[in-house]
């Protein structure tokens, strides 16, 4: 219920119970025992609409994390998708399926801020990030990418003539099955590139 105050008692508001669900409707063939009138054919008015932002990064209260307030929001570069989060010490770093790379800092909302730093860095392959030593590496349109917060470089130069083949598996199929995996005691990412859709031996 949302009536309160002044406000005329029965108001509600109707929402789906999971995410991307399909538009829904709100009819009545009793139109006028409504205020305004809720007519049997759905008008504009009465159909359902969508608050999701593929380049949104909603946040909790402090303490709440149940509770995330519609004004908790930062919109992310420009309106393309979020591939991927990954946090480090005191960093978010944000991985966007166009405009590159974006990092969070502050340690509350009042001071959340949110840079580019590298707009050019694509992941190709959002399974592929894992974090070592305080560093992320993932699987870009370039190689094998190491991310910091003073930009990314790569690591991949050296075996270049070998990665390449790989990336001419169907992209799809790359997207999809490629992990990354970090060792943190030997300091090591592997990445397991390749287009099979199920393991082998």
């Amino acid at each position: 219920m949302l009536s309160s105050g002044s406000d005329l008692p029965g108001q509600i508001r109707l929402q789906a119970r999971a995410l991307g669900a399909a538009q829904f409707n709100v009819v009545s063939s009793n139109e006028n025992v409504f205020s305004p009138p809720l007519a049997a054919v759905a008008t504009s008015s009465q159909k359902s609409s969508s608050s999701a932002l593929p380049n949104g990064l909603a946040f909790s209260k402090r303490g709440i994390p149940e509770a995330v307030p519609l004004l908790n929001q930062l919109l992310i570069g420009n309106s393309s998708r979020i591939l991927r989060i990954k946090a480090s010490r005191d960093s978010l770093y944000i991985f966007k399926d166009t405009d590159g790379i974006f990092i969070l800092k502050g340690d509350r909302p009042e001071n959340f801020y949110v840079n580019s730093l590298d707009d050019t860095a694509i992941l190709v392959a959002e399974k592929s990030l894992a974090a070592v030593n305080n560093q992320i590496y993932g699987l870009f349109e370039a190689g094998v990418g190491q991310v910091s917060d003073t930009g990314v470089s790569y690591i991949s130069t050296p075996i270049k003539d070998s990665l390449l083949p790989l990336y001419a598996a169907p992209l799809a199929q790359l997207k999809q099955y490629t992990f990354g995996v970090s060792y943190e005691t030997e300091g090591k990412y592997i990445p397991v590139v390749n287009g099979a859709t199920k393991a082998t031996k």
